[in-house]
């Protein structure tokens, strides 16, 4: 889900951006799922609530060009950021794994909770704390004249 949310915020905002490119993906730290797509409730919430197509998405398992190519990796929960730190550690690695609520949220959890165990609530949950979350990180990348314009109309 974070991934079809952060490019949907990227494509949305790509005139303010400092960057002219971004390259964004998603991946998990077991293989469990490899290959398998999104699940049916996660589709129906990206489409639903935020006019996202996600059916073309696949599950992947983290490979250590991810660590190295990526300048931004954010895990979505505690477990997932000590895998992605151990991982770092084994293959020598300098850290650039961040936990995303807790650089990015609200305060409230530092977690990203499974929304597999909330049924369609805690997907619709899930959905709206990544985009608030990714959003605030969205505008950490902002043009300075685009902040100021922005804090203007707030």
């Amino acid at each position: 889900m974070a991934e079809g949310i952060f490019r949907k915020l990227v494509q949305d905002n790509k005139s303010s951006l400092n960057f002219s490119s971004f390259e964004i993906a998603s991946c998990g730290v077991s293989g469990e799922h490899e290959d398998e797509g999104a699940d049916d409730r996660a589709i129906s919430t990206m489409r639903s609530m935020g006019g996202i197509d996600i059916t073309s998405h696949r599950a992947r398992k983290v490979r250590r060009h991810d660590l190295t190519h990526f300048d931004y990796i954010f895990a979505m929960d505690e477990s997932n950021y000590q895998a992605l730190q151990r991982f770092q550690q084994r293959e020598g690695i300098q850290g650039n794994v961040k936990l995303l609520l807790r650089e990015f949220g609200d305060g409230t959890t530092e977690s990203v909770p499974d929304p597999w165990y909330g049924g369609m609530d805690g997907f619709k949950k899930v959905y709206n704390m990544l985009t608030a979350s990714l959003t605030r990180f969205l505008n950490t990348l902002k043009k300075p004249e685009a902040e100021a314009a922005e804090e203007k109309t707030e």
